[in-house]
């Protein structure tokens, strides 16, 4: 966890380790105060759309964060 991660990310701590105060998990905080944008249907789903926040978790990878930043806030992340 690295403390550019709030603001470069969009990334806050949600749970720490209680004796090293690593920091453990974090949620996206555009999940949380704006929600996830609606994607256009491509083809038959099987499942409903993702409703709830998106937790990441050691290890963090910048990668993965941004392409859920892409998929699901796009709009937004490309203000960012």
């Amino acid at each position: 966890w690295r403390g550019i991660f709030k603001k470069s990310l969009g990334l806050r701590p949600t749970r720490r380790d209680p004796n090293t105060h690593v920091v453990t998990r974090a949620v996206c905080m555009l999940c949380v105060n704006v929600g996830r944008e609606t994607q256009p249907a491509r083809g038959r789903r099987s499942r409903g759309p993702p409703v709830d926040e998106q937790f990441f978790q050691f290890p963090w990878r910048v990668d993965n964060i941004k392409s859920h930043h892409l998929c699901f806030h796009p709009r937004i992340w490309a203000q960012h």
